[in-house]
């Protein structure tokens, strides 16, 4: 004869929603410069040469997000 298994009751931690994380981050996507595969990816995501994107890289850091920032940036010729 099986024992019966009862289930948690909606109460118990685990089910509770409020555990999970207020406000949803998601990962830093960041661009390996010495990686020539992901260089060329970027530069093909971004618009621009993988040298642009090598020295967007050096300038701004390896966030994806703050080398387009960089790119798009007053004074910044992204297509050079």
């Amino acid at each position: 004869m099986r024992a019966i298994r009862h289930l948690p009751s909606a109460s118990q931690s685990w089910m509770r929603m409020t555990e999970l994380p207020d406000v949803y981050k998601p990962p830093k996507t960041c661009i390996d410069a010495g990686n020539d595969y992901d260089v060329m990816l970027w530069a093909l995501v971004l618009g621009v040469t993988a040298q642009t994107v090598i020295t967007a890289a050096a300038v701004a850091g390896s966030d994806a997000l703050a080398v387009q920032a960089y790119l798009i940036s007053p004074g910044m010729d992204a297509t050079a």
